[in-house]
């Protein structure tokens, strides 16, 4: 009987009480502290997933670059390290018709 009561090493009394203090409000109108926590929580990890998101593209760009046209200088990686996310997006675009370097540098 005292399993089920006890989650993760908790009892229920302090579950409820941690309930209780999460759902304070900080205002009458405002949302509580636990919701503004995770509301906090999710946009971190919506951040990070677009961070990833682009890392994982430019490293796809990159590869893509080197198969059609060869080893790529410093200089080219350097510039598709450092496009933002459009540009990004619009190399990616330009480089299905690309038949050189020189015709993305444009």
């Amino acid at each position: 009987m005292r399993d089920a009561i006890v989650s993760r090493g908790k009892s229920l009394q302090t579950q409820r009480r941690e309930h209780r203090w999460l759902k304070c409000k900080t205002s009458d109108s405002g949302p509580s502290l636990g919701e503004q926590w995770i509301e906090e929580g999710v946009e971190r990890g919506r951040q990070q997933g677009i961070q990833e998101e682009q890392a994982a593209f430019r490293a796809y760009l990159l590869r893509v670059l080197e198969r059609k046209f060869g080893p790529l200088s410093i200089e080219w990686r350097q510039r598709v390290e450092s496009l933002p996310s459009d540009q990004l997006h619009a190399l990616g675009e330009q480089l299905a018709v690309a038949i050189s370097l020189a015709e993305l540098a444009e």
